[in-house]
């Protein structure tokens, strides 16, 4: 991996989280003094990863699809029918 593709690797995951934060906020709401906080913590970890691994194979598809189309365009050249 380049340096370019860590940094908007990064630039997902905290936009990823930026939007699971009120997600976030409702289950500390929830879960407040009902479990302890070790608990609550794993269920953070857990429901994030879960967020961004989604999040990670929705972007991992598009890439694979833009792929596929660059390599489309490729091949037919400039074609006309």
């Amino acid at each position: 991996m380049t340096r370019k593709d860590i940094a908007k690797m990064l630039i997902r995951l905290l936009i990823t989280f930026a939007c699971m934060l009120p997600i976030f906020v409702l289950i500390g709401y929830l879960l407040y003094e009902k479990i302890s906080d070790i608990v609550m913590i794993i269920i953070f970890v857990v429901v994030g990863g879960a967020a961004f691994a989604l999040e990670e194979l929705v972007h991992y598809k598009i890439y694979q699809k833009r792929q596929a189309l660059k390599e489309q365009a490729r091949q037919g050249g400039n074609k006309k029918f």
